[in-house]
Order: structure tokens, then sequence, then C-alpha cells
């Protein structure tokens, strides 16, 4: 039983290398306690597993030492996170003050926003903040000062005089899960934390969510569904889905 339970593990973990506790316990119906103790021994025994807080980073077998694991996170469903970006990025004009999360699927709008000029860009995320700072006409500002373990984001608590001191035009969120009742929802409270003010300072908030995160539900919400102006999705969300969004008031585009 332990030895399948551990193959189911890391087959998973082939899968999506990175991910928190939490979430593997629900989705693979096993206490948090027993995925420690399993991923433990599997490090032990050569698997290139670590564990920070409740993150779980895992390399795979001829992965080059050099990728991070945001990196490896950022190519999970890739393509239609892509495509989600590009469209999205369509919204943003030069000149613009906008807010873009730590999410992956929001930092590859970072290529398509290449040839932006003048953009304010306030972000808890140092990838997307690294890339469009490259664009010395860009303002790129961290809207806090915590730096979580995965080297990927910052929480703490934010500089509200940042957000005071300007217009924001949009905000571009990702999450973990999402419903129309359960609204926008991530798995780390902090990571929801800084989420959740991002929004509530922004104009409109257009949420880049693609076609595996509906129907999840964590345990930190950020955003109702009533606060989110756009979404983008892509081509393999399901039927009822595209109904009962496009029932709501938000806008609902399936991106190519």
């Amino acid at each position: 039983m332990t030895a399948y339970r551990r193959q189911r593990l890391l087959l998973f973990l082939n899968k999506q290398p990175q991910i928190s506790i939490a979430e593997l316990s629900e989705i693979l119906a096993v206490s948090p306690r027993t995925l420690r103790s399993d991923l433990k021994a599997l490090a032990a025994a050569g698997q290139s597993i670590r564990i920070h807080g409740d993150e779980v980073f895992f390399e795979k077998p001829g992965t080059l030492p050099s990728e991070s694991p945001f990196t490896l996170q950022a190519r999970i469903n890739g393509h239609a996170k892509r495509s989600i970006a590009r469209w999205a990025a369509g919204l943003v004009k030069d000149g613009d003050t906008i807010l873009m999360d730590a999410s992956t699927t929001v930092y590859h709008m970072a290529p398509f926003l290449a040839e932006r000029r003048n953009l304010v860009v306030l972000t808890s995320g140092i990838e997307v903040g690294r890339c469009l700072a490259e664009n010395t006409s860009n303002l790129v500002i961290l809207v806090a000062g915590v730096i979580r373990p995965d080297g990927a984001s910052v929480t703490g608590p934010i500089y509200d005089p940042i957000l005071r001191n300007y217009h924001i035009k949009t905000a571009f969120v990702s999450c973990a899960g999402f419903s129309l009742a359960a609204g926008l929802t991530e798995i780390n409270i902090n990571e929801a934390s800084v989420k959740s003010k991002m929004v509530s300072s922004a104009e409109s908030i257009v949420a880049l969510i693609d076609s595996t995160k509906f129907g999840r539900v964590h345990q930190a919400l950020f955003a109702r569904a009533d606060q989110v102006t756009h979404i983008f999705s892509d081509c393999s969300l399901e039927p009822h889905w595209i109904e009962q969004v496009q029932q709501s008031s938000i806008v609902l585009t399936l991106c190519q």
C-alpha cells in the first residue's frame, strides 16, 4: 500500500512539479502528515524533492539544475497559459498603470507587453517585475517586501501608499481555483491577502484562468466573482462553465 501510494505521488509530481502540501492532500486524498513522510522517504531514496514550508518542489530526472521551480511551474499547461496571456495583453495600452500578480499565467503576459511604452506596473511577482523592467520606459514597483521561499513572489504587508498614489486601471490576476459561488481562491493565505489588497485598488479585475482551475475551491478567497470584469480562459473549458459565466455579468474570452 505504501509503495503504491508513493509511486502515485511521484507520477503526479512528474506532471505538476510545484504544488502545496494542502493541494496534494486534497487531490490524492492523503493526510498532510502522511504526505510529508512519503516525500521525505522519496527524497532519501534519491528523488529530487524539496519542501519549503507548505510548498513542494520536484526536479524531474534530466531537468537542468538551473531551472527554478517557478520556470517548471510556468511550463505546466504552458500552451494554454501563453494563449490566455497573449489575448489578455491586448487590453494593455501605452502609458497604462496596471497591477500584475505573481502567477505563472500572468507572467506569460510579459513577452507580449515588450512593445508597450511607459507602463507603470505594480506587481507581487519578482519574475514578472524583472521581465518588464528590461524596458527602461516602464516603472516597475514591487507591492510588498517579504520574499517567499520559492523566490518568485513577495508577500507580507502591502505598501499601502503605493496603491493609493496611483490610479490603477486594471489588475491582472490568476488563481488556484475558481467558481461563480466561491470566487477566486488561493491555497496560500498570505498570497491571497496580497491579491485581495491588489484587486481592491484597481478599477477593473481581469482574471487569467486556464480551464483546469474551474470548479476548484480553496481555503483563501481573494475576490468574489461579481468583482471580476473579464475572464480569459482556453478553448478546453467545458460547456457548462461557459454557460454559467456567460449568464453572469463577467465578459468571457476563450483563447486559441
